[in-house]
């Protein structure tokens, strides 16, 4: 009997041995990936250019060449590291003068109102130089076709933002695309600002008259009712005083 209880540990541990042996084994016969499994090509990771945002949809719409794209995207480089340095530099300071003005509004102080906001007008201004020669640098990548693009498209986007409430429909939106196109042939590229005021005004005209339906015109027409409304004074709101102490 002795004997026989002698053999029960070198039987368990012959059994743990075999379970271990049969296991690997196992673990071996399972079947590998196939060769059309492992040879399936991986998705190719998106193409990255560097642009972003306007400058982006402008490559993307003016159809740049490589050449274009990689000149720009180190002009745009160049200026969001300006940009770093210019917000570190003045953030402190514009968000004094934003208070100063916020709280003159407030005290009806009209004087102090107008020089916090004069002070920001200034300050922000040497931030948009930084913009303006990033801008200069696209215009002058553009070839004479592209810049006549670049201005018709311009005008698309501000009657596309001009008429946004009105809900325009894909093929709506196609229609002032094209008229904006045609009109931007006939401008000067070294036209901006106030001096596109006119040509925004006859495209706005044009897809008003001959895009929009009439359902729209006078949703847009009472919108506008609506907004030349004035408004009303909350019920207790005191008199705001004019500073006479009258």
């Amino acid at each position: 009997m002795r004997r026989a209880h002698s053999f029960r540990p070198l039987l368990a541990l012959l059994a743990i041995v075999f379970m271990s042996t049969m296991t690997v084994a196992a673990e071996g016969d399972k079947p590998k990936a196939t060769t059309a499994e492992s040879d399936k090509p991986k998705a190719k990771a998106k193409k990255d250019d560097g642009l972003q945002g306007y400058y982006s949809i402008i490559a993307k719409e003016l159809s740049f060449t490589e050449d274009q794209k990689k000149q720009l995207q180190a002009a745009v480089v160049e200026r969001n590291a300006e940009l770093k340095k210019w917000d570190e530099a003045n953030a402190a300071k514009v968000t004094e003068l934003t208070e100063a003005e916020k709280k003159a509004k407030e005290a009806n102080d009209a004087a102090g109102a107008k020089k916090a906001g004069d002070e920001l007008k200034t300050l922000k201004k040497s931030r948009t130089v930084i913009e303006d020669g990033t801008k200069a640098k696209l215009q002058s990548l553009l070839t004479a076709e592209q810049k006549s693009h670049l201005q018709g498209y311009n005008l698309y986007v501000g009657a596309m933002t001009k008429f946004s409430k009105a809900e325009l429909t894909e093929e709506q939106k196609n229609k002032v695309k094209t008229i904006a196109l045609e009109a931007g042939k006939g401008l000067s590229p070294d036209l901006k600002g106030k001096d596109l005021t006119k040509p925004r005004d006859e495209l706005a005209a044009k897809v008003e008259k001959d895009v929009l339906t009439q359902t729209q015109r006078d949703t847009l027409a009472k919108l506008a009712a609506e907004k030349a409304k004035p408004k009303e004074k909350a019920k207790g709101e005191p008199a705001k005083s004019d500073g006479s102490g009258k």
